[in-house]
């Protein structure tokens, strides 16, 4: 009876398989419009009228990327909003330790 109760235990312990949340579509933010296509947890988009692109990974709720355009190169985040229609995340330039600012945005479509 034991040894049940242990191996359930550890089976409801074991991290279930993730979920990505869905990234894709256009954007409206501070740099202009951007759009992101996703394929399982990676993503890649162009922002600034496609002057600017980045790419990244997705973990749980929250896109890890790097970006680049006219006016340099760097990482980034965005976590994406319970419901979807939102993100909000931070950038800063390659080599930085700190967030030059913020960075966030509205969906437009999917």
């Amino acid at each position: 009876m034991r040894k049940i109760f242990l191996l359930a235990f550890l089976i409801s312990c074991q991290e279930a398989p993730q979920k990505h949340r869905d990234f894709s579509g256009m954007w409206d933010t501070p740099f202009g419009y951007m759009h992101l296509v996703q394929e399982r947890d990676r993503v890649r988009g162009t922002y600034r009228s496609e002057l600017g692109s980045l790419e990244g990974r997705i973990r749980r709720d929250t896109l890890y990327f790097t970006w680049e355009d006219p006016d340099g190169e760097g990482d980034g985040f965005f976590v994406l909003s319970e419901d979807g229609r939102s993100i909000s995340g931070a950038y800063r330039r390659k080599g930085e330790p700190e967030w030059e600012g913020g960075w966030w945005g509205v969906r437009l479509s999917r």
